[in-house]
């Protein structure tokens, strides 16, 4: 039910969401830097975003100004990271293709498209949870992506914003499609989970054009479907969010006309890591709320 639901749902949405944008004026580069420099973003930052393009409203120039607006944000010696997600299915499936990461599109929303296509953008070698990244930083943060069959070991791209003192940013979205949660459970021993199912051999074309044939791994079919991301699971997005918020880690701000969210990445860890030790985690339902523990002092 859910599957037949989900089209006519965002058609639907992004159809509100279109009309809202007609009847509002729009936001300009300018603002949008004001805002990021108000919300704590400085020269120099390493950032990790998930923008919604349609929750920014109407904004002058499109995702084209608001990758401008980031990087006049973090100025020449900051560096911009973005995913460029695709499906597993199409890599472990049984009628699997061979992605190529040179032209494969980045289905995680239009902005990180027009990010992975700009001149300079660096893509990272998985080929169903590729990473981009522009800036300083930028080879070192998508080099490492292929020394592990799991998505964000210690030397996956998110995991390395964090080795850098990056921050999450998440304009006009929940912390639902937030990818960072998984830096933990593949680089922090306790964590309490095994989330991946067996590793497969998958061929697929590097970004550097070269072919790949290497193990990998995609998170249990289980799991996904009670994740925080998911439709039937909202309470875990809802509760993780409250104790960001009641804890100060999480720092909201406005960016055009939506609601955002910036977090530092240690601090994030750090809460992530709290959480899952006290049987807190992405994939924990209702059901299961009489086995979290307290919070740390």
């Amino acid at each position: 039910l859910h599957a037949m639901a989900k089209a006519p749902f965002y058609a639907a949405r992004h159809a509100v969401r279109s009309l809202s944008r007609a009847a509002t004026s729009p936001c300009g580069q300018e603002t949008l830097v004001g805002q990021l420099r108000t919300a704590g973003v400085v020269p120099g930052d390493v950032l990790c975003l998930h923008v919604s393009l349609a929750s920014l409203g109407r904004v002058d120039g499109g995702a084209e100004t608001v990758i401008d607006a980031f990087k006049e944000a973090v100025g020449p010696e900051g560096t911009l990271v973005m995913p460029a997600y695709g499906r597993a299915d199409r890599a472990f499936g049984p009628d699997r293709a061979t992605v190529d990461l040179r032209t494969a599109p980045s289905e995680t929303g239009w902005v990180t498209e027009v990010f992975r296509t700009l001149p300079g953008t660096l893509r990272s070698s998985h080929p169903f949870a590729s990473v981009c990244a522009q800036g300083p930083k930028a080879a070192f943060i998508v080099g490492g992506h292929a020394e592990d069959d799991r998505i964000c070991h210690s030397a996956s791209p998110l995991a390395r914003v964090h080795q850098l003192g990056g921050k999450i940013v998440g304009a006009g979205i929940t912390l639902g499609p937030v990818s960072f949660y998984h830096v933990v459970e593949d680089t922090w021993p306790g964590f309490p989970l095994e989330v991946y199912e067996a590793a497969e051999i998958v061929d697929y074309i590097a970004p550097s054009g070269e072919p790949i044939s290497r193990p990998l791994r995609r998170y249990r079919a289980d799991l996904v479907g009670r994740r925080i991301d998911g439709a039937l699971n909202t309470w875990v997005r809802d509760r993780i969010t409250d104790e960001l918020t009641d804890s100060g880690a999480l720092r909201p701000f406005t960016l055009s006309r939506s609601r955002s969210w910036m977090i530092d990445c240690e601090c994030f860890y750090r809460e992530i890591q709290d959480m899952a030790a006290r049987n807190l985690t992405i994939y924990t339902t209702q059901g299961d709320a009489d086995g979290i523990g307290p919070r740390s002092a």
